[in-house]
């Protein structure tokens, strides 16, 4: 239908009066665009392999590439034209059918071998080599060999008819284009979706796919990102494309296995790191404009000139964190599958029973938005949490958890039969989570923490005791008595906003925190003051007593908020920061504040000059920790 519309379009544009609608069907095609092979030297590889018939595959696609040049520069006068075009492509589609049989089971066979790297792209080549010239002579056994093979390897990756197996080829789809190098341009508006939502929405193949287009595990990352690296292999030299992508493609794991790798082979020149989406959807967009090989012309970026756009659709850079160790560590809190059936009311009868016979077993639980949108005074669920315990050893803990466990064993496994195949294994200790975060809180028993929204206005915690999350939150022990201040600190502030994750939210205000920026941050080697820790502690009364951290830091960037809760506060961050930037030893940074508009609205906070210097001696700092801890025998690691 897609393709029906587009030649439409098309024809409406050009339409001739007197004159046939002009032939289409050889510019136009339907297909997975993930899904194929761009490479046609991985295409030709087969028949190399074959020696004596090797020239039948570069054959077909030689006289397939003359044959539609001549459709391209033929006249069209009369209907006669258009069927003599018409005849002319379904005989080149009829030629090439064994090379794009070929190549379907060759890129099947690379997808079936993803991560295994048990055969090289040369090995499935020859083996393919073996079947190329019976494809060709149209054999009976051979064709249904090859197409047996291309179903069952389908149907192992997908799990799905073939019928259901719609590649693309470029290069064999226009392989006069390719002779060339590429297509000269790529525009388009690629699919966004989260990574947890591939496997359910396009099929067990979609990471395989990613892996082979990106050469590496895609990680968390929106499948527009795949797309951007897809256009960047179908690109000539001297080529453009121009595509929309997610907020976050120029974030995290994110740009470091697309833009960062796309840039490597030419250069971004012209990007919109965020806008607002015009038509009805609420979401943000990114933009981005690339010409493969050197740019010499006007950068823009954000609708402003500038010398330089780096893969973070910024023009500063600050380089990249290592991953180091530090005192901080800290846990995604416990995966909600079934939870609420463990849920207890904290004023029923069974908790006051429960908490008369352990203090561990039962824990108030709260989610991401109850940790930004609440006190965290009152909270409305305890959950039983055994953590790694044995049925036994919880009834020897407190009857009254085991008896409640019973009661409620029957629908637990009943919601694990009814779900993923992979919920069988938790059938077997089902009244423990998911993921029991067991072996972490063993290591860090201390009942004092941080609790991080994964997903925040303001990228900064509150201190609790004893209180369990969900997996929208992240939990950090306070191990040192400093990481509290540090937390709250400017310093660690920018440090999580600027290393984020994948953006889950249409907001463009939300800053998604990950745990190994948060791992990740060089902390100063020097304590800080005693007083600090008292700020700290004042500033998390602060946001308790305004409701949350949201309402809380609302008003501390209202500029209009002249209240003394808040201008203390606002004192309470520039102490602080300093005893902060004095520990790290930077005392000639410019300490001062304003209101200043952040991309994510109006903040008060340091000025952007000393935020970017912050920023770049924090990543330099995390370096050079990373260089120490790497030293083998004296020599660094490079």
């Amino acid at each position: 239908m897609a393709v029906e519309l587009a030649k439409l379009s098309i024809w409406l544009v050009t339409l001739s009066k007197g004159r046939p609608f002009g032939f289409l069907d050889h510019c136009l095609g339907c297909g997975d665009s993930l899904l194929g092979i761009t490479n046609i030297e991985d295409i030709f590889a087969i028949g190399r392999a074959a020696s004596l018939f090797g020239s039948h595959i570069e054959t077909a696609v030689c006289e397939a590439s003359e044959a539609r040049r001549a459709i391209e520069t033929s006249v069209i006068l009369d209907i006669q034209d258009v069927e003599r075009q018409q005849k002319a492509l379904t005989k080149i589609g009829s030629k090439m059918e064994p090379v794009e049989l070929l190549a379907d089971v060759l890129l099947l066979e690379i997808l079936n071998d993803s991560g295994k790297k048990s055969s090289s792209k040369a090995q499935i080549a020859g083996f393919l080599s073996m079947a190329m010239f019976g494809a060709f002579q149209r054999d009976p056994e051979v064709l249904r060999n090859l197409y047996g093979r291309r179903a069952e390897l389908w149907d192992t990756l997908q799990g799905q008819s073939v019928s259901t197996f719609k590649p693309f080829h470029y290069c064999l789809r226009f392989p006069e284009v390719f002779e060339n190098g590429g297509f000269d341009a790529v525009v388009g508006n690629p699919p966004f979706m989260g990574r947890v939502l591939w496997k359910s929405s396009l099929g067990n193949v979609a990471g395989c796919v990613a892996q082979n287009i990106l050469g590496v595990q895609p990680g968390r990352i929106d499948i527009s990102v795949v797309f951007h690296r897809r256009s960047i292999a179908l690109l000539k030299d001297g080529g453009f494309y121009g595509l929309l992508g997610v907020t976050n493609i120029s974030e995290s794991e994110a740009v470091k296995v697309g833009l960062e790798e796309i840039t490597k082979q030419g250069e971004i020149y012209s990007a919109v790191k965020s806008m607002k989406w015009p038509g009805s959807a609420n979401i943000n967009v990114a933009i981005v404009h690339f010409h493969r090989g050197t740019w010499n012309g006007e950068k823009w970026l954000n609708g402003v000139q500038t010398d330089t756009i780096y893969p973070n659709l910024t023009n500063e850079t600050f380089g990249e964190p290592k991953k180091i160790a530090t005192r901080i560590d800290g846990t995604q809190g416990v995966n909600t599958v079934f939870i609420s059936l463990l849920y207890i009311n904290p004023n029923s009868d069974t908790a006051k029973n429960i908490k008369d016979q352990s203090e561990t077993i039962l824990m108030p639980i709260v989610n991401g938005q109850m940790i930004t949108n609440t006190s965290l005074e009152k909270i409305d669920n305890l959950v039983i949490n055994a953590g790694d315990k044995s049925l036994e050893d919880v009834r020897s803990e407190s009857e009254s958890a085991y008896q409640f466990l019973m009661s409620v064993r029957e629908q637990r496994l009943s919601k694990m039969r009814e779900g993923s195949d992979s919920y069988k294994v938790w059938m077997d200790r089902w009244w423990q989570h998911w993921n029991t975060r067991a072996d972490f809180f063993d290591k860090y028993p201390q009942s004092d923490r941080l609790l991080y929204s994964i997903l925040t206005k303001y990228p900064i915690p509150r201190r609790v005791s004893n209180i369990l999350t969900t997996d929208k939150a992240l939990i950090v022990p306070v191990v040192f008595e400093d990481l509290h201040a540090l937390a709250l600190s400017s310093a660690m502030q920018n440090w999580l906003a600027t290393f984020t994750g994948a953006k889950m939210g249409a907001d463009a205000v939300q800053i998604p925190i990950v745990l190994s920026s948060v791992r990740n941050f060089p902390c100063p080697k020097r304590s800080l003051p005693q007083a600090a820790k008292d700020w700290a502690q004042e500033f998390d009364s602060y946001l308790r007593d305004q409701g949350g951290i949201t309402p809380a830091m609302n008003r501390f960037h209202n500029a209009s908020d002249k209240a003394a809760e808040v201008e203390r506060t606002r004192e309470l961050q520039r102490l602080i920061d300093k005893a902060v930037i004095d520990a790290y030893g930077w005392t000639d940074l410019d300490l001062s504040y304003e209101f200043s508009e952040q991309n994510v609205g109006v903040r008060y906070g340091l000025k952007e000059v000393t935020r970017k210097e912050l920023l770049r001696r924090l990543v330099k700092l995390n370096n050079a920790y990373w260089k120490e801890q790497n030293a083998v025998k004296g020599e660094e690691v490079q």
